[in-house]
């Protein structure tokens, strides 16, 4: 008998299988929302999938088994509480829901939110990805013509770039190993040069391209503790170094560096985004999504490229092998649900 409401669970490292989560109910206040598509989140769900653990600042170590990942969710509303007043039946949402084909959500839930005509299911799907990325662009404040420096051109680089573009930042340098990343950044003519650290010095290009004064701004964006070294090595005296990727694991990193430049190191979690209501930062978490699909819907984030892979949710243990590149070029990994 097929599952009534399939879940893509991580059972055990490196292990994938599809259970079933059971139809939730909803109360007067409530939605509930049937997935049309899901992004992996290649970082912390490829981090939870390898079983790789680390400890959070509560002292809690993750992963912990069974683990049921993703927050990159669009869907269509299908049912609604009686007393629901923000959706309708047949609303497209975006939202934070697992990868699962049915979930429940009260309707003032903080991450669900309705998609505007003229976004595709897919480019919604980047837009919890897209808030992270967004507010970690606004906690460095850059600014018209000032030099960034990207490293890693994941997922989440490749929105920091885009977002970056439109600030009038630059020169714009994007640094990754791997040279289908950088193509891509190259071709969506978000970032004005693409450098490859196992074909150049990067530092003495970042140089050459800031008149020898190094980087306005970092962003590092690979989540390893061992770049910390090269972005601070990349970033100008009294620069800005954002932490934008998730450094689950400690590492030697040369703090003498972030001490003799008099460096900014600015942490970009989710989490640091003001709260709705705050007078000196509207720019909450809503506030940034509603932007997010605006420029969606007027073609300003060109998202299309960034999806390289397409699976029906049954081919997950396929699906997390290819997300965290170990089949090939991967950026974007979709997956397909079935459509009542």
């Amino acid at each position: 008998m097929a599952a009534a409401n399939p879940q893509v669970t991580f059972t055990a490292p490196r292990t994938v299988e599809i259970v079933d989560a059971g139809v939730p109910a909803i109360g007067p206040r409530d939605v509930l929302v049937r997935t049309r598509c899901s992004l992996i989140s290649a970082g912390t769900e490829g981090s939870s999938y390898v079983g790789r653990q680390w400890t959070r600042d509560d002292g809690t170590v993750v992963p912990r088994y069974p683990d049921v990942p993703g927050y990159s969710n669009v869907g269509e509303v299908v049912a609604v509480g009686d007393e629901v007043e923000r959706f309708r039946i047949g609303d497209r949402v975006t939202s934070s829901a697992r990868h699962q084909l049915l979930s429940a959500f009260p309707e003032s839930h903080p991450v669900l939110w309705p998609v505007p005509e003229g976004v595709g299911d897919e480019d919604a799907s980047f837009c919890v990805l897209g808030c992270t990325v967004l507010n970690g662009v606004r906690m460095g404040h850059p600014q018209l013509g000032e030099a960034v420096a990207v490293i890693g051109l994941g997922v989440l680089g490749q929105l920091a770039c885009r977002y970056l573009a439109l600030t009038g930042a630059g020169p714009i340098i994007g640094i990754d190993l791997d040279d289908f990343r950088l193509g891509l950044a190259r071709d969506a003519g978000v970032v004005t040069h693409a450098l490859n650290p196992s074909a150049c010095e990067v530092r003495t290009e970042v140089l050459a391209l800031t008149e020898g004064r190094g980087a306005d701004f970092v962003f590092e964006v690979t989540g390893r503790t061992e770049t910390y070294d090269t972005a601070f090595d990349l970033a100008r005296r009294f620069g800005t170094v954002v932490a934008l990727g998730s450094p689950r694991w400690p590492a030697p990193v040369d703090m003498m560096k972030l001490h003799l430049k008099a460096l900014n190191c600015v942490g970009a979690i989710v989490s640091a985004h003001p709260e709705p209501g705050d007078g000196r930062n509207r720019w909450h978490r809503g506030a940034n999504a509603a932007l997010f699909l605006d420029l969606a819907a007027r073609g300003r984030m060109k998202l299309g490229p960034l999806v390289t892979h397409r699976f029906p949710y049954d081919r997950a243990a396929e699906a997390y092998p290819t997300a965290i590149g170990e089949r090939g070029d991967a950026l974007g990994v979709m997956f397909e649900w079935p459509q009542a």
